[in-house]
């Protein structure tokens, strides 16, 4: 009973470190918005995209940062943490996820 007890404790620990260590982010090319720790930055032609490696664990990541998600349609996400509003672009068939963050005196992001 007592080495089924460990094992279980044992396993139960092995599960909830590698959720949080897959969950951990890094800091983004947009300040104080985080990405997976597995993302990797994609330089590309145009300085406005923010392009990443998609990995499965974005929105987890932006969740347990303080990110909510604000807009959802198809492809496109907005997410929100106090007035700063980001637009995460997804495309299907593409292994990326692009970064926008635009700032209207209006509050609008202008799409």
């Amino acid at each position: 009973m007592g080495r089924r007890i460990i094992k279980i404790v044992i396993l139960a620990t092995l599960v909830v470190g590698a959720c949080v260590y897959i969950s951990l982010g890094k800091e983004s090319k947009i300040q104080g918005l985080p990405v997976p720790l597995f993302a990797k930055y994609i330089v590309d032609d145009n300085p406005k995209d923010f392009k990443y490696s998609r990995t499965g664990t974005f929105k987890v990541t932006l969740w347990i940062n303080g990110w909510k998600e604000t807009y959802y349609e198809g492809e496109l996400t907005k997410f929100q943490k106090n007035k700063r509003e980001v637009l995460v672009f997804q495309p299907t068939g593409d292994n990326a996820i692009y970064l926008y963050e635009e700032y209207h005196g209006d509050g609008s992001l202008g799409l």
